[in-house]
């Protein structure tokens, strides 16, 4: 039997927590795991919390969702530096920027 590595792992977890989103377009999931491969924040591409999670528009950039790898990083539960972010889609460019802006996670893998 061949145990997953970590990397697969954390990108199995990132596609289960894909299917928490209510966007009929594309679900998207995060998983941050610390220097010691636990998990520390998870995310999905939803609706702020309190408003109906529906998508706004089907055009592209207004959806109204907010972006897993957001909200993986707004639920993190930080263990110091060293982080890997797990995703199941390419960072936009505005989640990169706020990914390197985070200053803790050193990797991220899609």
């Amino acid at each position: 039997m061949t145990r997953p590595t970590f990397d697969e792992l954390g990108l199995a977890t990132a596609r289960l927590w894909a299917t928490r989103s209510a966007d009929p377009k594309v679900q998207v999931g995060a998983c941050l795991l610390d220097r010691w491969n636990r998990v520390v924040g998870v995310g999905y591409n939803g609706r702020a919390a309190g408003e109906p999670n529906e998508r706004e528009s089907l055009e592209q950039g207004h959806s109204g969702f907010i972006h897993a790898e957001v909200n993986a990083l707004l639920a993190a539960n930080w263990n110091g530096e060293g982080h890997t972010l797990f995703v199941t889609h390419e960072p936009c460019a505005t989640c990169a920027r706020l990914i390197v802006n985070s200053r803790r996670v050193t990797r991220v893998v899609y």
